[in-house]
């Protein structure tokens, strides 16, 4: 398994997003994913898969970063392939599972509590971003109501569907039109389960150590202008688009 060129790269059944994919039943549909960190090390996240995620041989925990380097043994639930890094930078990382333990506050994956933005910048990469988020909220997410619904009861699947098809709405209409944000803003406003649509899902300017980490990854990870795949976190499934 070689990666580059490539902010991130996913795993799962899922043809239609996933990087690399694998048919067999124990693999969720969106899997794991495998993230390119701005001091230039790999990390393997669990994107809450059914059956687990594991590296030589040990089940990682969800959403939590896991260092990948050279010969590591990547498995996907139960599935007969497995993956090996090649070619990836050694050593441990400060910024694995920075955050862990702490209070998590704002819809859009925000962490509550004081931090040092200029700690965490790396030398090369951005101290602060500016993102626009779309948020489908499932059962299972940590708060499972909105300004849309009182109580959400889908599955995280139907949340899953619902953010790939809204992803495909906005790719068209920014095809059609020309203009990317706007076609975002305009869907975020209608279907966004986060406060932030009655502001087009604009989250502002946000430094390192303020979002849930599976969001930050992406969200740093992102090029101006560029539109994620989805991305889970604890408050259910989004899509981003990063302005700045």
């Amino acid at each position: 398994l070689k990666l580059d060129g490539k902010s991130y790269y996913t795993f799962g059944r899922n043809d239609e997003i996933c990087d690399f994919t694998d048919s067999h039943s124990s693999v969720s549909r969106l899997h794991a994913a495998v993230v390119h960190h701005t001091d230039g090390r790999l990390y393997l996240i669990d994107l809450a898969a059914r059956h687990g995620t594991f590296v030589n041989g040990k089940k990682i925990e969800k959403h939590k970063p896991t260092l990948i380097t050279s010969g590591s043994k990547i498995k996907l639930g139960q599935a007969e392939r497995s993956y090996v890094g090649k070619g990836c930078r050694e050593g441990p990382s400060k910024e694995a599972g920075a955050g862990d333990g702490k209070k998590r506050a704002h819809e859009s994956g925000h962490e509550s509590g004081k931090d040092s933005s200029a700690k965490r910048a790396k030398d090369g990469g951005p101290e602060t971003v500016r993102c626009l988020h779309l948020l489908v909220k499932h059962k299972n997410s940590r708060r499972p109501s909105s300004w849309k619904e009182e109580k959400i009861t889908r599955s995280q699947d139907e949340a899953e569907t619902m953010v790939v098809n809204f992803r495909k709405d906005i790719m068209a209409e920014a095809e059609k039109t020309g203009h990317m944000e706007k076609a975002f803003k305009d869907l975020a406003t209608k279907e966004s389960h986060c406060s932030s649509a009655h502001k087009g899902g604009d989250l502002g300017s946000f430094p390192r150590g303020k979002m849930q980490k599976t969001f930050e990854e992406c969200a740093f990870g992102l090029k101006v202008g560029e539109l994620s795949q989805i991305v889970y976190s604890d408050s259910g499934v989004h899509i981003i688009l990063r302005l700045k």
